[in-house]
């Protein structure tokens, strides 16, 4: 996430500069095929006002929900019972819901 301010401060090559953040605006990872090799190296290159790369290689993996709960735990997150996970500060939410949130939200996505 980047906030409005720092978006007009990207250090980035300046023919890529509204290429770079529009696919920031969007926050929804896209196939590389939907960007040329140029625009790709821009985005990899690109940084916010403190250095940090606002691009980073991402990968779809396909995850169980075992697995996930086994990551969560890995995190900090304790499994209270069942479905429920609570973090460090008392928070707790429920991973099937969760999940079913999140399927509801990508199905509504446009593919392109």
């Amino acid at each position: 996430m980047i906030d409005k301010p720092a978006f007009d401060y990207i250090q980035c090559d300046d023919r890529f500069r509204q290429t770079i953040k529009h696919a920031l605006l969007e926050q929804i990872p896209k196939k590389k095929t939907n960007y040329s090799a140029e625009e790709i190296n821009a985005m990899m290159d690109a940084k916010a006002e403190d250095g940090e790369k606002l691009f980073k290689e991402f990968y779809c993996v396909k995850l169980e929900k075992d697995d996930l709960a086994v990551y969560l735990n890995s995190q900090g997150y304790k499994r209270e019972t069942g479905d429920i996970f609570v973090n460090n500060f008392g928070s707790s939410f429920d991973l099937g819901i969760l999940l079913r949130s999140l399927k509801t939200f990508f199905s509504q996505c446009k593919r392109k």
